[in-house]
């Protein structure tokens, strides 16, 4: 992250491309969806152009709990341990740790680094599976926006002609809660907290 405000500070118009990834290996699945999303929130905000990443594995980072959040936060930014108990490995490094990382040694970074993927872990290992808001317990206008901020048709056509068949317009429909659901895509896309992605494929001969 400091890699690239200091490229995008120093030269402008370069263009930065990162593999998101790379930076949760051996985390729990539930961890790495988090830690790609904060990842990727704080890269775009440092100034990444373009992110390699499968977004059907990445958690909405308007959607993450804050304590999940500050998890990934503490790990991602080596941020010194609030409470240390006595009988925690490396417990004398992990103590006045300075705030700002360029200013830990080594050792102090790695055993902070050590104690919040111990902390992250351990937190996806036993935390229960997050269950999505089933489409069809939403109400109709609701799911109709949401289809938009999901990026997905799976039983669009169907609420339309629902919402049809109660005597709406189609363009009251559209300027109703399709707009609205595009209201919030641009809120989140503008607050980095949604990707909006794009695929290329080679050409066809």
């Amino acid at each position: 992250m400091e890699g690239i405000r200091l490229i995008k500070q120093a030269l402008p118009d370069v263009r930065t491309i990162l593999g998101i990834s790379n930076v949760s290996f051996g985390l729990p699945a539930g961890a790495r969806e988090v830690v790609n999303s904060v990842f990727l929130y704080y890269c775009t905000k440092a100034g990444l152009d373009l992110a390699i990443v499968n977004t059907e594995k990445l958690e909405r980072f308007a959607s993450i709990p804050p304590h999940e959040r500050e998890l990934a936060e503490n790990l991602l930014f080596s941020h010194p341990p609030k409470d240390v108990p006595a009988d925690v490995s490396n417990a004398v490094l992990l103590r006045n740790v300075p705030a700002d990382w360029r200013e830990q040694t080594k050792e102090q970074r790695a055993a902070v680094n050590q104690h919040y993927i111990a902390a992250i872990a351990e937190h996806f290992r036993t935390a229960k599976k997050k269950e999505k808001a089933r489409a069809a317990d939403l109400p109709l206008e609701e799911r109709l926006a949401n289809y938009i901020i999901e990026g997905t048709r799976d039983g669009l056509i169907a609420d339309l002609e629902k919402k049809r068949g109660e005597g709406t317009a189609p363009l009251d429909i559209v300027n109703g809660p399709l707009m609205a659901g595009m209201a919030e895509v641009g809120r989140l896309f503008n607050a980095n907290e949604l990707i909006v992605a794009k695929c290329c494929s080679p050409r066809k001969p």
